[in-house]
């Protein structure tokens, strides 16, 4: 039918996989742990009955185990989380945001936009685009608009690439950063 179904019967398999490989495509809740078998990683995975889901595609957020990116949800996911913004990022796959649109920078936006100084988090972490694009990313609002509203210093954006970006705005507007004072 298409649709998810709760059955009586647990496939042994879900959530059976190596604990340190990333969760990649598969759906919530996912366990945090890569499912055995040929759907394991893959939007056709089974969820899993923990109820649980791993944080982005896999990953631990540190130089060596960067957070990994495979989806829109999962740089939404980014993009809410405030907290992780001093933390490494690595996509993975091709992001395409067609549908969604922002009113605000996507990662670290200006919480104030009637204060004139940036009043949010800077973002201090490292996003590795890994050679992929984010497309189809719409922005219409005041000011430190872009994929991010701010990097601070010690920052680094690489390797991605943007398509079809669309930021509207009128101060500090640009389609990776609004202000930028990382390593790009």
């Amino acid at each position: 039918t298409g649709r998810w179904v709760r059955d009586r019967q647990h496939s042994p398999c879900i959530d059976a996989g190596d604990p340190e490989g990333p969760v990649g495509f598969e759906p919530r809740p996912n366990g945090g742990i890569l499912n055995l078998g040929a759907y394991g990683g893959t939007s056709k995975a089974s969820k899993s009955p923990s109820h649980r889901h791993g944080r982005y595609g896999g990953g631990r957020g540190d130089p060596n185990r960067p957070y990994l990116i495979y989806t829109a949800d999962q740089m939404d996911a980014l993009c809410a989380e405030l907290n992780d913004w001093d933390r490494h990022f690595r996509l993975m796959a091709d992001i395409d945001l067609a549908g969604r649109s922002y009113d605000r920078a996507l990662i670290a936006p200006d919480t104030d936009p009637c204060d004139p100084a940036f009043t949010g988090t800077a973002f201090t972490g490292v996003l590795d685009g890994n050679g992929h694009a984010i497309s189809n990313m719409t922005i219409q609002g005041t000011s430190y608009l872009g994929l991010f509203g701010r990097t601070a210093s010690g920052s680094v954006v690489e390797g991605v690439r943007l398509e079809q970006a669309s930021v509207e705005g009128t101060d500090y507007v640009g389609a990776v950063a609004g202000f930028h004072e990382g390593r790009m």
